[in-house]
């Protein structure tokens, strides 16, 4: 088979997880590639020549390293679902095989625990004072997994929304029950942040009833 690149020289970042290769090619034109260390090893130490089948190999492998590197720089600033990963990477212009391919790796290696970041995340929800409709809508809005979002709200079946609802209605503060605008605007007020009809009927009826 007919050689289409040749090995130039390497580099290594300084903590050895990376290795820069630069490939040479007829005319003179050189290009660099990003590998992870064992990729490296695999695939080029003590290579001095590539088919064109070959260099297309590295260079998959050169986009899936810089994948799995830009996922890491970002999963260490903060926690993604592997949805939120998956499309970071693609707003970083990474194809979508790739894309996916390094979600995968970081839910596989234990970088994404989708579990435990649900369970945060209606924590932190519920100190919001979020209704269970906000709270299901955010789970999906992240990408948490049908099934992992359903076992989390589960959780919640015992939970009193309704002291939240009227925390809320008392914190906006209670309009005037005989106006039509200002009730539809607390009823709108407290439907926005996730709480159902039945609940916010029950809170406002309860809280005019104790004032007027």
């Amino acid at each position: 088979m007919s050689i289409y690149a040749k090995f130039c020289k390497v580099g290594f970042s300084t903590d050895g997880s990376c290795a820069y290769v630069t490939l040479s090619f007829d005319g003179g034109v050189e290009e660099s590639l990003c590998l992870l260390s064992d990729r490296y090893a695999e695939l080029v130490r003590g290579r001095t020549e590539f088919t064109r089948e070959e260099y297309d190999a590295l260079l998959f492998e050169s986009e899936y390293s810089r994948a799995l590197l830009a996922g890491m720089r970002s999963l260490s600033c903060s926690p993604s679902t592997r949805k939120e990963i998956y499309q970071k990477l693609r707003k970083k212009h990474f194809s979508d095989e790739v894309s996916s391919l390094a979600a995968d790796y970081f839910c596989d290696n234990g970088y994404i625990k989708e579990k435990e970041q649900l369970l945060c995340e209606i924590k932190c929800c519920i100190k919001k004072k979020y209704g269970p409709l906000k709270i299901k809508s955010r789970l999906i809005s992240k990408g948490f997994p049908t099934r992992l979002i359903e076992k989390g709200m589960q959780k919640l079946d015992g939970y009193d929304f309704t002291a939240n609802c009227r925390s809320l209605a008392l914190k906006k503060g209670l309009c005037d029950p005989f106006d039509p605008k200002e009730r539809s605007a607390m009823y709108t007020y407290l439907s926005r942040n996730g709480y159902t009809s039945e609940c916010i009927k029950s809170v406002l009826s309860v809280l005019y009833a104790d004032v007027y």
